[in-house]
């Protein structure tokens, strides 16, 4: 059983996400966190498992309490969401992309196909590489480099329990200077 954190849980994003993590995993154990004693995510029935009021996260407390609760709760994975409304976000099932057609679906609702796609994770890496003649995808890599041509599209995947959150921000701070939509597949 995986231990999911989900912070900022009295917002809709996070209670979104929440509930679809929950539908397709319904054995993860969830446990949200927010600012607000009165989150509305912490009175949604069957929402969370586990829930704590915690510091503001611009507050010097709040790395220290974070990284505890982590400890505490055995967190293996986090979605923290202070996401930029341009952004584009996906949540996918893993074990629903199993089949070349599904993650070309999956890989093709991030219009448009002018797209630089990234994973941490060489299989998967791998995996889209075999699917890029069909999807025209510019480029398929490990890592954001400014030797390209700009895409129309920055597609950055996250894989849950393999993706590295320094790996994570720094592509995301990279794809944020080309200037382009940025779409973030969660892949769960």
């Amino acid at each position: 059983m995986k231990t999911i954190l989900v912070t900022g849980i009295g917002g809709l994003t996070p209670r979104s996400i929440t509930t679809v993590i929950r539908k397709n995993h319904p054995d993860y154990r969830i446990i949200g966190c927010d600012i607000d004693k009165k989150a509305m995510g912490f009175f949604m029935k069957g929402l969370v498992d586990q829930y704590y009021v915690c510091p503001r996260c611009t507050s010097q407390e709040y790395f220290p309490w974070i990284e505890n609760l982590v400890n505490k709760e055995k967190i293996d994975y986090a979605f923290q969401y202070s996401w930029d409304f341009d952004d584009y976000h996906l949540l996918v099932s893993e074990n629903k992309i199993e089949n070349n057609e599904t993650l070309t679906g999956v890989l093709s609702s991030s219009v448009p196909n002018d797209k630089k796609i990234i994973s941490q994770e060489r299989s998967f890496i791998n995996r889209i590489e075999k699917l890029n003649e069909e999807m025209k995808i510019i480029n398929v890599s490990s890592r954001l480099t400014f030797d390209t041509n700009k895409p129309k599209n920055i597609v950055i995947i996250i894989e849950s329990n393999k993706t590295d959150k320094e790996w994570y921000n720094e592509q995301y701070r990279l794809a944020e200077l080309f200037n382009t939509q940025i779409t973030i597949i969660h892949l769960l």
